[in-house]
């Protein structure tokens, strides 16, 4: 795509919605086209992008875009369905997602680029990495997860805990325990111990403004742009496949 990255948001009228449209209007890269929620009037969206009562009706109407989705788990899937119609880039952040929304965005990924992340920060995909690292060096027999979010988060564990969780996972054994808190206003916190006879790591992650995910959206909605059928991390979105596996 030449010039900016035409951009759909679904879930405009959200936390996570608004904070993309705002962080898109001071990236030149990107150009919001469209932005859908359940009602297509109420409060203005920053940039004042088209509205959209549905992502099939939004994605009709605009073409060569790429769709940034912040909605309900339930939805997804449906989402999933409409953009791999149409021919739409996917950059899928909802976490909490069953079967079936893993199911639609497997079956959207053979015809569109899907970008499944659960989490959108940069930090967090080293994260993974190095708990990758520590699993491989023996570390990961004694691991804990604590994550901290704010009281309205549904979803508990967070999908960001699940995936740290896989990436200490190893053939035959459970995944590490998981704590969830729900306090305040927190953005996002996760702490990793992993304990030895003889030592102890501990690796935290903090996101101190919800802004830190819109941009992470906005940088894989640009690289969705230019990428081929497939379901894709933050790790191909950041060039880090090169590093151990997860």
């Amino acid at each position: 795509m030449s010039g900016p990255v035409r951009l759909i948001v679904l879930g405009a009228t959200g936390r996570m919605g608004r904070a993309v449209l705002t962080a898109a209007v001071a990236a030149p890269e990107v150009a919001v086209v469209g932005a859908v929620s359940r009602s297509a009037e109420g409060e203005p969206v920053p940039g004042s992008p088209r509205r959209f009562t549905t992502a099939a009706e939004a994605f009709a109407a605009l073409d060569r875009a790429v769709a940034v989705d912040f909605t309900r788990a339930e939805a997804v899937a449906a989402h999933a369905a409409a953009a791999a119609a149409a021919g739409v880039p996917l950059v899928e952040g909802t976490t909490g997602l069953d079967a079936e929304a893993d199911a639609a965005l497997r079956r959207a990924a053979g015809r569109i680029p899907v970008v499944l992340a659960p989490n959108l920060s940069p930090g967090i995909a080293v994260l993974r990495r190095m708990l990758a690292l520590a699993a491989r060096a023996g570390l990961g027999g004694e691991a804990t997860l604590l994550e901290r979010h704010h009281r309205h988060k549904k979803d508990a564990p967070s999908g960001t805990a699940r995936l740290l969780a896989r990436s200490l996972g190893r053939d035959g054994e459970a995944e590490p325990a998981i704590v969830s808190l729900r306090q305040g206003e927190i953005v996002g916190e996760h702490t990793v111990w992993l304990g030895g006879e003889d030592e102890e790591l501990v690796l935290t992650h903090r996101a101190l403004d919800r802004g830190l995910f819109a941009r992470g959206a906005l940088r894989a909605a640009v690289w969705a742009a230019g990428a081929g059928p497939g379901l894709h991390t933050m790790d191909d979105v950041l060039g880090l496949r090169e590093g151990p596996q997860t």
